[in-house]
C-alpha cells in the first residue's frame, strides 16, 4: 500500500505542475506546451474573427530551449496546457569561458549555465542577486538586475 500512495503523491504534483486553459486566457510570460516543447508566450493573444467556426488566435511563441522565435496559430476553443514557473534567487560566481556559475545562496548548490542565456553578462559582478526561473526542473529565463553599479576607468 506504501507504494500506490508515493505514486498518488507523484500523480498529484504533476498535476499541480500542468494545467489545461483556453488559449484566450494566455496572458504575457506564459509557459506553454506546444508540440512537445516548453514556449513562452512573448505578446498577448490576437483574435482575428471567422465568418462561422469560431476566431483564430494567434500567438507569438519563443522556444525556451533554442530561443527560436515563432507564432503559431489556434482555434478560438482550442485550449492549451500551461506549465508553472518557479523563481529562485542564485548569486552570480564567476564566468568560466563560455560558462557562467551560479550559486543557491541556500544550499550553496554551484550551477553551470551556458553564457548565451544570460543576458549582459559583461554587467554581472560577483556575488550579484539574478533571478531564475525553472519549469519542471528545466531553466526558462534568467533576469539580471535592472540597475548595475559601475565603474568606469
Amino acid at each position: 500500500m506504501s507504494g500506490l500512495g508515493s505514486v498518488f503523491r507523484e500523480t498529484k504534483s504533476i498535476f499541480r505542475r500542468c494545467y489545461s486553459v483556453n488559449v484566450h486566457s494566455l496572458k504575457r510570460r506564459s509557459v506553454i506546451k506546444h508540440r512537445g516543447r516548453l514556449c513562452n508566450v512573448e505578446e498577448a493573444p490576437v483574435l482575428r474573427a471567422r465568418g462561422r467556426g469560431g476566431g483564430l488566435v494567434t500567438l507569438s511563441l519563443r522556444d525556451l530551449v533554442n530561443g527560436s522565435r515563432f507564432q503559431a496559430t489556434f482555434n478560438g476553443t482550442e485550449n492549451v496546457e500551461v506549465s508553472e514557473v518557479s523563481w529562485s534567487e542564485k548569486l552570480f560566481l564567476y564566468t568560466d569561458g563560455d560558462k557562467v556559475v551560479l550559486m543557491d545562496p541556500e544550499t550553496y548548490d554551484q550551477d553551470e549555465v551556458p553564457a548565451s542565456r544570460v543576458p549582459h553578462v559583461e554587467f554581472l559582478a560577483a556575488d550579484m542577486k539574478i533571478d531564475v526561473a525553472h519549469c519542471n526542473g528545466q531553466l526558462v529565463e534568467i533576469q539580471i538586475p535592472s540597475y548595475v553599479e559601475v565603474e568606469v576607468e
